[in-house]
């Protein structure tokens, strides 16, 4: 009993970790409140821009995700997973913890971010 209580307080006791980053309704993508990044998402595509440039995409072609930084294919995610050059990368999920958005966006956004394109 001692170890069950001991075990639900310190669970109670760890933060929760809040992403670093936040889509609003309006299509920005802000950070501590200050609007980084804008978007706007059709049903096929996924335009990231900073400053009134696009910085990447993601173009859904038939169930994939492809996303795409100066033209060229850097990723593509699908089911939950996100593959880089042929091979499982990581999972869509994992997207999440950094960007609180809907998981397209975040998963286009996290793909960006590993690529340095912010």
């Amino acid at each position: 009993m001692n170890k069950l209580l001991l075990a639900l307080l310190t669970i109670a006791a760890v933060p929760a970790v809040a992403a670093d980053y936040k889509c609003t309704d309006k299509g920005r993508v802000e950070k501590k409140g200050a609007a980084l990044f804008t978007f706007k998402q059709s049903a096929t595509e996924i335009v990231i821009e900073k400053g009134g440039s696009m910085v990447g995409k993601a173009v859904k072609r038939g169930t994939k995700w492809h996303v795409e930084i100066g033209g060229k294919t850097e990723a593509t995610f699908e089911n939950g997973n996100i593959d880089r050059r042929g091979a499982r990368w990581t999972t869509m999920s994992h997207s999440l913890k950094k960007f609180d958005c809907k998981l397209e966006v975040a998963t286009t956004l996290w793909v960006l971010e590993a690529n340095d394109v912010f």
